[in-house]
């Protein structure tokens, strides 16, 4: 594949030998019933630092010095519903299991994610490529509502126009790799990311929507706090991961999205003492906050729960309207806990669950 001339591409060939995934292995794919997200790819293609960056909060350039994993690894979203995201080690072999091994891991409310390398040599894009659509076929074979996502990833400071050449080649590579059933067509669907900038917290935002139950209530809520209130954009936010799991349906400014992230990590300090403070329902958590920037634009915030978020941007020049746009979010919020069905037993549990980082069970009933 001949690639457009730009910055030079890696020529590190990384191995691949392949080594079987153990039961262990298996059963940490398969063991709970949350949606999940798997996370393959060769390796060295940066899933573990994907999953670091955005669920340990480590830096972009600590993430560089990281092993990648021997063994698969879990990372929950924990908001509503609670999801796993299974980093999937490039060393397993997932084409060797057995029928009903591949029957396990594929069945249910599944994504698949496969991470490529974009700066990797060709043989290497090309191996992804072809891994690709095998574990696609395979998985599509025993489960045929299963979600393919591609991230086309490690491309960090090229131009959009570049980016989007990209892009479209790997597209027609999967397209020539598995032309008769036209996977990409119909299964996949490409991001191009970078832990550098929040591309990838985008890519995962979109990828998790598609595995929220209530996402096109979210959806209408926060359009229509949108419409009323002249902001920007409103983001509804997993505290944790930073992930936002609803948004109104404007389309995305990246750089509103960044801006929430940063303030995020402002307020994480004083997040993390509230949790511990918290006591009965989701009333007991509610804090707001406003930051007006320099270039015209304010934030406002306000919790929803100890794992959840409404951001609101706008502009400087309706400040003047601030009480009414207040006044929204507040009823925003209850709609929002009101939809979300909050019990007190439920709350406990999520804050349990979230201290000592073990597993949520997604809840019995949808709203």
């Amino acid at each position: 594949m001949q690639y457009p001339v730009e910055p030079p591409m890696s020529q590190t060939a990384f191995g691949y030998n392949s080594v079987m995934p153990n039961s262990q292995d298996i059963q940490y794919m398969v063991s709970d019933n949350a949606p999940r997200v798997l996370m393959v790819g060769l390796k060295r293609s940066g899933k573990t630092s994907i999953l670091n960056t955005v669920f340990r909060q480590h830096s972009p350039n600590e993430s560089l010095y990281l092993d990648g994993s021997a063994r698969v690894e879990r990372h929950y979203l924990q908001s509503i519903p609670s999801i796993a995201l299974i980093d999937v080690p490039g060393s397993l072999d997932l084409d060797e299991l057995s029928e009903s091994e591949n029957t396990l891991i594929f069945s249910g409310n599944v994504t698949i994610v496969f991470v490529i390398d974009a700066m990797a040599n060709d043989r290497i894009r090309s191996h992804s490529i072809f891994r690709l659509c095998t574990i696609a076929k395979k998985a599509l074979d025993i489960n045929s509502a299963i979600g393919i996502e591609v991230l086309i990833h490690k491309l960090d400071s090229q131009t959009i126009q570049f980016k989007t050449q990209i892009q479209r080649m790997f597209e027609m590579y999967v397209q020539d790799e598995d032309y008769e059933s036209n996977l990409s067509d119909t299964h996949v669907s490409y991001h191009v990311t970078s832990i550098f900038n929040c591309s990838i917290h985008i890519a995962l935002s979109k990828i998790i929507q598609k595995l929220v139950p209530q996402a096109a209530t979210f959806e209408s809520l926060l359009s229509s706090f949108l419409a009323k209130s002249e902001s920007h954009q409103v983001y509804l936010v997993d505290l944790t991961s930073r992930l936002y799991f609803a948004k109104d349906n404007v389309a995305l400014d990246p750089d509103f999205y960044e801006l929430v992230i940063h303030y995020n990590d402002l307020m994480e300090e004083i997040m993390k003492q509230q949790r511990r403070d918290i006591r009965g329902s989701p009333g007991a958590s509610s804090s707001t906050g406003l930051v007006e920037m320099d270039d015209g634009l304010v934030l406002s915030y306000i919790a929803v729960s100890p794992l959840i978020g409404i951001f609101n941007v706008f502009s400087s020049t309706s400040m003047t309207r601030f009480p009414i746009i207040e006044y929204n979010l507040q009823s925003l919020r209850k709609s929002l806990v009101e939809t979300l069905d909050y019990q007190d037993q439920q709350l406990d549990a999520h804050l349990n669950r979230f201290r000592t980082r073990h597993p949520m069970s997604p809840r019995s009933s949808a709203s």
